[in-house]
Order: structure tokens, then sequence, then C-alpha cells
């Protein structure tokens, strides 16, 4: 036996614990970040689902994914998810039909709501106003109808409301008033 094979053979042991910590590193590294990703609270899936519902998700234009297992909510079609919670809801011209649920409340991280051209129907629900870091709100080109909820003045984040192609009745709630709307189409 050399001097050098001792030497060899301890180098070798270490770059193999090594590999052996790096690849260990990595998985846990993947669970952690899977998990963090794909959860989100059952009140929002339980919203996501009553949405689905409500608005007759099985005749949807795309309904990916949607009613899948606990864990693939930020898969489905439409939603995007950001540290653990739905972010934005997009289905515009999607082919929903029907009426928004109150549980829609329930996606209170929600900063992008686009319903706009589909079927929806009846009023919406006062709970919108639970969305309180609501930015973009767009519901226009429905079939919407009632009175606009004075709700909406909750969403202070808000800066681009879109309700214009419904059938509302009433007069414009005093909070949408106070609320800094740059963008905005009501009533076209």
């Amino acid at each position: 036996m050399t001097e050098s094979q001792p030497v060899r053979s301890f180098e070798q042991r270490i770059l193999r614990k090594l590999f052996l910590l790096g690849l260990f590193t990595f998985l846990i590294s993947l669970t952690i970040d899977e998990l963090q990703v794909q959860s989100i609270p059952e009140a929002e899936r339980a919203a996501l689902i009553s949405l689905y519902e409500s608005t007759d998700g099985d005749n949807w234009k795309d309904n990916t994914s949607w009613n899948g297992p606990v864990g693939t909510e930020c898969s489905w079609y439409g939603v995007k998810c950001f540290s653990g919670a739905v972010y934005e809801l997009d289905l515009e011209g999607n082919n929903l039909n029907g009426k928004i649920p109150a549980a829609i409340g329930n996606l209170t991280r929600l900063n992008l709501l686009l319903l706009r051209d589909n079927s929806l129907s009846g009023a919406i629900p006062s709970e919108i106003g639970n969305l309180t870091q609501l930015k973009w709100l767009f519901l226009a080109d429905n079939s919407l109808s009632g009175v606009i909820p004075s709700e909406i003045g909750n969403l202070t984040q808000l800066t681009t409301l879109y309700l214009s192609g419904n059938n509302w009745s009433g007069d414009l709630p005093r909070s949408i008033s106070d609320l800094d709307i740059s963008n905005n189409d009501l009533f076209a």
C-alpha cells in the first residue's frame, strides 16, 4: 500500500458524503417547495368549487384540472397562486353560466378577478366586499342585474372596475365614489 492510497480513499469518502448530502438537501428542498406552492386554505378551495358548480363548470370552454385532488388547485385553468393563496382568477370568455356564489368572498388574497364576457346572471354578492386585496375587477359583458352592492366600497386597493354590459338597476353606490379608481367602465 502506497502513501497516496489512504489519501485517495479518504478523498473518495469525503466526495461520496458531500454528494449524498447535496442529494438529500436537493430532495428536501423539492418537497418543501412543493408543499408551499400547492397548498391553499380549504376555504379558498371550497370557494373555487362553489364557483365551478354554480356556473355550470362542466360546460366551460376550458375546465382543465378543475375539481382535481386537494393540492392541485393552483394548476386549475385560470387560477394563479402566490404564497399559498389564490392570487388571480381569470375565466374571461369561458362560458360561465349562472350566479357568482357568495363563497367568492373567501378568496381574500385575490388581486385580480376577471369574469367578463360570460353569461353570469343575478346580483353581485355582497361578500365581494371581503376581497380587500383586489386591484382589478372585471365583470363586464355578462347578464348581471340588480343593485351594485355598496360593499364594493370596501375594495380600497381597487384601481380598475369594469361593470358595463350588464342590467344594473338603482343608483351607483356612494361608496364607489370614495375609491381611487383610475380605470373604470361602469355603465357604457
